[in-house]
C-alpha cells in the first residue's frame, strides 16, 4: 500500500513538472519519426518488387504488339443508323493491366509480329487460326456468376451490359466458360453460350467489340474453370492455380459485376441515363450487334429459315407476309407487379382490338410466340378436372384455361373468319436436334428472330422479350409496330423517333 501511494505521488510530481513532460513528448515524436521511416523503407522494397514483376510479365509473358492503339476500338466510323457520334474513350480511372489493342492475324509490315510470337512462350500453344483462342496481350474479364440465368432477353441484357462494361473499361476479350445460358423454364440446365450464337462471325467484328474466347490454362491462372469462380488461398485472398502467390487482385481474368447490376443499369440506359449512352442516345456498338453481330448459330439459323419458308402459302409469288403477335398472357405475367395499369390478361381482348384496326387481313399468317406448355400447365381440361375432384375449384386458374381455349382456337381455325392462319413454332420446332433437352431458351432464341422478320409486330410494354424486339426491328427499319393496352392498339414507333422506347416495367 506504501508503494502505490509512493508511485501515485511521484507521477503527481512529473506531471506538473514541464521539463519532464517535455522529455515524455520528444521521445514519443521521435518514435513516431522511426516508424514513419521503416514504414517508407518496406513501402518502396515492395513496390520495387512488383515494378520489377509486372516488367518481366510485360516483356515476357505478355508481348506488347504495336499495331493499334486501345482507342482504335472507339474511333471506328458508327454504323448505319447512329447519331453520327463516336464512342465515348475509355474511363481513365479505372485500374487495368496495360495493354495494346492487336490483330494477331495481321503482320506489320517489318514483320515485327512473327518475331515476337516465336519469342513468347504464352504464344506457343495458340492456334492463330482458331477464332476463338485467347490472346496473351489483351486483357480478358469473365463473368462473375458462373452464367445468365433468368428469362431469355434478360440474359440478354444482362449480356449486353457486360459487353458495355468491357469496352468502357478497355477490355478486349470476354470469357466464353463463364456466359452460359441457363435454359430456364425448361430444364434449368446451363446452355454453352457457343451453342446458340455464331461467335466466329462476332469476333469478325473485333475491335468495335470484345472478342469471346476459350479459357487458356495459361493466360487465365486466376480462373478454376471446374467452379468458374477465382482461386483462393485459406485465409480468403486471391491466389493462382498453384496457390502459391497471393494477389491482391483478380486480373487473370478480371471479374465483372452482377446480373442484376447489368440489367438495372441497362434499363437505365435505354432511357438515356447512366454512362454507357453517348448523349443520351443507343451505343453505337448496340446497333452493330442488333443489326450484324449477334447471329445465331448455324445450325438454329436453318430451323429460324425453314419456320419462315412454312409461312409461306405459294399463291403469295413470294415469301408470305406475316405479323408476330406477342400476347403475353402466360400465368406468370397475372403475378408480374408492375405496370398493371398498361397490361391486358384476356387474349380474347387483343384478338378484338386487331380485328378491329384491320377489318381486313393485312397479312397471310400470323405468328405467336408464346409459352403454351405454361398455359397448359394450369389450364388443360384434365388439371382442371383434377382440382374440382379435389373440391379446389377456389385453385382454378379461369384465366388461363379462358386463354388456353382462345389460343386452341386461334390454331384451329385461323383468324379473319379463317382466311388467315395462326401458327406457333417454340419447342416443338427443336425435337429431334440437339436442343430438345434444353427447349426453352433456345425456343425463345427462335421465336426471337423469326419474330424480327414479320411486316407487323404486336407487342406489350409489359415484356423484355417485346421490347428487345422492338429494338432489333427499330435498327434494322421495320418500323410497323404496335403495343397493346386496355384501350385498344397504339403505333409504338411513329415518325421522328431517333432511338426506339425504352423498357420501364
Amino acid at each position: 500500500r506504501k508503494a502505490r501511494k509512493a508511485r501515485k505521488a511521484r507521477k503527481a510530481r512529473n506531471a506538473s513538472d514541464p521539463q519532464v513532460t517535455s522529455k515524455v513528448t520528444r521521445a514519443c515524436i521521435l518514435l513516431f519519426v522511426i516508424l514513419m521511416v521503416c514504414n517508407s523503407l518496406f513501402s518502396s522494397t515492395v513496390s520495387m518488387k512488383k515494378f520489377k514483376e509486372h516488367n518481366y510479365n510485360v516483356a515476357v509473358k505478355a508481348p506488347v504488339i504495336d499495331v493499334k492503339s486501345p482507342e482504335s476500338r472507339h474511333s471506328y466510323t458508327p454504323y448505319s443508323g447512329t447519331n453520327g457520334t463516336a464512342s465515348p474513350k475509355p474511363d481513365e480511372s479505372v485500374e487495368r493491366p496495360p495493354e495494346t489493342i492487336v490483330d494477331p492475324l495481321k503482320e506489320t509490315e517489318d514483320n515485327a509480329f512473327s518475331a515476337t510470337i516465336s519469342n513468347s512462350s504464352q504464344w506457343q500453344d495458340i492456334d492463330l487460326n482458331d477464332p476463338t483462342a485467347a490472346w496473351p496481350n489483351v486483357t480478358t474479364k469473365a463473368f462473375c456468376c458462373a452464367g445468365f440465368y433468368s428469362g431469355f432477353r434478360n440474359q440478354m441484357m444482362a449480356f449486353t451490359g457486360l459487353v458495355f462494361n468491357s469496352l468502357l473499361q478497355n477490355v478486349g476479350q470476354i470469357l466464353l466458360e463463364s456466359i452460359s445460358q441457363k435454359d430456364t423454364y425448361g430444364s434449368n440446365k446451363k446452355i454453352p453460350f457457343e451453342k446458340l450464337w455464331d461467335v466466329p462471325h462476332w469476333n469478325s467484328h473485333y475491335p468495335s467489340l470484345p472478342r469471346l474466347v476459350h479459357y487458356n490454362p495459361v493466360i487465365h491462372d486466376q480462373y478454376d474453370l471446374e467452379n468458374q469462380y477465382w482461386y483462393k488461398l485459406p485465409n480468403g485472398t486471391w491466389t493462382d492455380r498453384d496457390g502459391v502467390v497471393a494477389y491482391e487482385k483478380r486480373e487473370r481474368p478480371i471479374p465483372s459485376k452482377q446480373q442484376h447490376q447489368f440489367t438495372r443499369q441497362y434499363k437505365r440506359y435505354v432511357e438515356g441515363f447512366t454512362d454507357w449512352a453517348v448523349d443520351g442516345h443507343r451505343r453505337p456498338e448496340e446497333k452493330l450487334m442488333i443489326s450484324s453481330a449477334m447471329r445465331p448459330h448455324p445450325k438454329l439459323r436453318e430451323i429460324i429459315e425453314q419456320c419462315q419458308n412454312s409461312l409461306n402459302d405459294g399463291e403469295s409469288g413470294g415469301n408470305t407476309e406475316y405479323m408476330t403477335l406477342h400476347a403475353r398472357v402466360e400465368p406468370d405475367m397475372q403475378k408480374h407487379p408492375v405496370c398493371r395499369d398498361k397490361k391486358v390478361l384476356n387474349l380474347t381482348q387483343i384478338i378484338g382490338f386487331i380485328e378491329e384496326k384491320w377489318p381486313e387481313p393485312p397479312v397471310r399468317a400470323v405468328f405467336m410466340p408464346i409459352n403454351r406448355q405454361y398455359l397448359e400447365k394450369v389450364g388443360k381440361d384434365s388439371v382442371v378436372n383434377e382440382l374440382k375432384a379435389g373440391n379446389k375449384t377456389d385453385e382454378i386458374n379461369w384465366i388461363a384455361v379462358e386463354n388456353l381455349r382462345v389460343l386452341n382456337g386461334l390454331r384451329d381455325d385461323g383468324l379473319w373468319g379463317g382466311r388467315v392462319k395462326v401458327v406457333e413454332f417454340g419447342e416443338k420446332v427443336l425435337s429431334g436436334t440437339e436442343y430438345s433437352k434444353k427447349p426453352s431458351t433456345t425456343a425463345s432464341l427462335v421465336n426471337f428472330f423469326i419474330s424480327i422478320g414479320a411486316k407487323i409486330f404486336i407487342g406489350t410494354e409489359v415484356s423484355s422479350f417485346s421490347h428487345d424486339l422492338l429494338a432489333s426491328r427499330f435498327f434494322k427499319d421495320h418500323m410497323e409496330n404496335y403495343k397493346y393496352l386496355p384501350d385498344g392498339l397504339h403505333d409504338w414507333t411513329p415518325p421522328g423517333l431517333v432511338d426506339p422506347p425504352g423498357h420501364l416495367c
